[in-house]
């Protein structure tokens, strides 16, 4: 039987992945291969898209045999004690450390987690309601070296740099 993935607003009920579980409060990835939801982890293939709202434990389900409800507003998650986001990387990029942490650079895979939009002494406050797919990332990273290579003249139209 298929599970589909079901959306209302900003959640997403997203079938889990065999042998999971996935605690409240905790960053949800999507296997890049499986497309089934897994606790969020600096691991190749994932793809986070937010914040599961209860727990979802499939530890003795088979794939997709239940769902988890996953957040995609602004959220709080822990700050990396060993790379983490300050002040100034506000509306920065942040990564996945471990299901409940984000930090500033990323780790070996660079899962991206969302957008700093906050910051206090005991949390970040991530935006995880974003776009991140693997064909936008690459667009974004082609525009964004398109944009170095030019710079601005004094009528206001754009020329390569020299």
């Amino acid at each position: 039987m298929r599970t589909p993935t079901q959306s209302l607003g900003n959640q997403l009920a997203l079938p889990v992945a065999a042998a999971t579980f996935i605690e409240c409060g905790t960053i949800v990835c999507a296997d890049g291969t499986t497309k089934l939801a897994k606790t969020g982890a600096d691991t190749a293939g994932l793809v986070a898209l937010g914040v599961a709202e209860f727990d979802a434990d499939n530890t003795l389900g088979a794939a997709g045999a239940i769902t988890v409800t996953v957040n995609r507003r602004v959220t709080t998650l822990a700050n990396s004690v060993g790379d983490p986001v300050a002040q100034a990387d506000l509306g920065n990029i942040v990564y996945v450390e471990d299901s409940s942490t984000v930090n500033k650079t990323g780790g070996v895979h660079k899962v991206i987690a969302g957008v700093l939009v906050g910051l206090s002494s005991d949390a970040t406050y991530v935006d995880v309601d974003f776009s991140q797919t693997p064909a936008l990332v690459a667009v974004t990273a082609a525009i964004t070296a398109a944009i170095a290579a030019f710079q601005t003249v004094a009528d206001g139209r754009y020329a390569p740099h020299a």
